[in-house]
């Protein structure tokens, strides 16, 4: 076939989505859904595999609402008056303050907060956080095995896209050697 995108006689998923779908498309569509629920290198998946799923979730109608998560970060910014946002900026500590609140080491500076939103791996989140939580929290969180895929569930009382009953969203990934 011209179009190239059947896959070759005995390729494996991995070199045909490279090869069909691009790498970062590998990277992040086909390795975060196809390495998570089979628990398997990509190269020892067959295609077929992956063409089973994606006829599902069409079958299955899924889609995902505009913006998806990201939409719930503006809204976080948006509804925080007097918001002072760092980014590209990792936290080095945190500490509770007498009286309430926090103060966060990041950067070089130290940045006195109401709150923190702790969106890391286990290990990292209990290195910032063992000073502050219960010592039952901290032997949870170093206990806790963690994958490089990430899964993020959000919980409202509203569903703020009526109109999309049903997502699906990608899960983060991070290539590593």
């Amino acid at each position: 076939m011209a179009c190239g995108v059947l896959a070759h006689h005995g390729e494996t998923l991995d070199p045909w989505s490279n090869r069909v779908l691009g790498k970062k498309a590998t990277t992040y569509m086909t390795l975060p859904y196809m390495g998570f629920m089979y628990a398997v290198p990509l190269e020892w998946q067959s295609t077929p595999l992956l063409q089973g799923v994606v006829q599902q979730f069409y079958k299955l109608s899924l889609k995902a609402p505009p913006e998806v998560v990201g939409q719930f970060s503006e809204w976080l910014v948006e509804g925080t008056p007097g918001l002072d946002l760092h980014l590209s900026c990792s936290a080095e500590a945190v500490r509770a303050r007498e009286g309430g609140g926090y103060t966060v080491d990041a950067g070089g500076k130290f940045h006195d907060v109401d709150a923190v939103v702790m969106a890391s791996e286990p290990s990292v989140a209990v290195d910032l956080l063992q000073d502050i939580v219960s010592g039952d929290s901290t032997t949870k969180l170093r206990n806790c095995r963690y994958s490089e895929y990430a899964h993020v569930q959000l919980c409202y009382k509203k569903n703020p896209w009526p109109e999309y009953p049903a997502a699906v969203a990608l899960p983060a990934t991070k290539l590593r050697n």
